[in-house]
């Protein structure tokens, strides 16, 4: 990993550990060294909907793979859903790696294992643009891309070179038999991480949580949200719609697909597609999510 600038930056300070978590009946604590993180000071305490999603559809021995886990917020919920499974951890940021890793050592979780690199279409090199105030906001850059340029001109961004890998080669590479789910969360580069993925997809046929993110989609991307909506029904067989509420919409066809991201770019909402390849049940029971009407 080399920092094309300003590789001090990131303030080390004594490291923080947050209040407990609640997920069903268990707890855990995320710790990070930074001593401002707008994401770890203000969003760590909501479970993420993909967290509840993986409860209701894995067994115990369940592998799941974590792209863009941060600072465990999801990994760590994975791991006590599949306690007999195994957890896969893949995250770029050096400071969120080692924040993950520290997270995991304090909730003494033996089941993940973390990969520091970023997952993309091909192998190779990418440019990691990590603001120092938001652990959650960090991004692959695109060439001629405003978002990354404004970026990569704050002297508070670090401008980080990071390795690339694909999905199918990291499940080839940790000789991985079974991939029971997939979480993608990378503000604007999923369709890339699938497009590594496809071997994986069609042999496993993982379920899959992609956030859908306007914002990130189109600014940092510059990518159409609706094209990336239909993308997914074309990839997946169903495709459902989960809010923070844990609500869930069958989106099928392009006029579902165009009101969600009507809905998503009048209100500001991001929401999570829940990819699958055979229809999900009405219920996922107690402490999972439920489906709308």
């Amino acid at each position: 990993m080399h920092y094309r600038h300003r590789a001090g930056i990131f303030s080390k300070s004594k490291r923080r550990v947050s209040a407990p978590i609640t997920f069903g009946d268990a707890s855990f604590q995320l710790t990070t060294a930074a001593e401002r993180d707008d994401y770890f000071d203000h969003g760590v305490t909501a479970i993420p909907p993909a967290a509840w999603v993986a409860a209701a559809v894995c067994a115990a021995d369940a592998t799941l793979i974590d792209v863009g886990a941060n600072l465990g917020l999801c990994a760590i919920p994975f791991a006590l859903t599949a306690p007999s499974g195994r957890v896969v951890a893949v995250e770029p940021g050096a400071r969120a790696a080692a924040d993950l890793r520290s997270s995991i050592a304090l909730n003494k979780i033996s089941n993940i294992t973390v990969v520091e690199c970023a997952l993309g279409a091909e192998p190779g090199t990418a440019t990691l643009l990590d603001p120092t105030w938001n652990a959650s906001g960090a991004f692959i850059s695109h060439a001629g891309n405003t978002a990354s340029e404004l970026h990569e001109k704050n002297r508070d961004v670090a401008v980080v070179n990071v390795a690339v890998e694909t999905i199918d080669g990291l499940v080839e590479r940790l000789g991985l038999q079974r991939v029971d789910f997939v979480k993608i969360d990378v503000e604007g580069y999923e369709t890339a991480v699938l497009a590594g993925a496809q071997r994986t997809l069609n042999q496993h046929r993982p379920i899959c949580v992609i956030e859908y993110n306007p914002f990130t989609i189109s600014v940092m991307a510059s990518q159409n949200p609706l094209h990336f909506l239909t993308a997914m029904q074309a990839q997946f067989p169903y495709v459902y719609a989960i809010d923070a509420a844990l609500s869930v919409e069958l989106i099928a066809g392009p006029d579902a697909a165009y009101g969600l991201a009507n809905r998503c770019y009048s209100s500001g909402q991001i929401c999570d597609l829940i990819c699958s390849w055979s229809e999900l049940a009405d219920t996922f029971g107690k402490r999972r999510p439920v489906f709308s009407s």
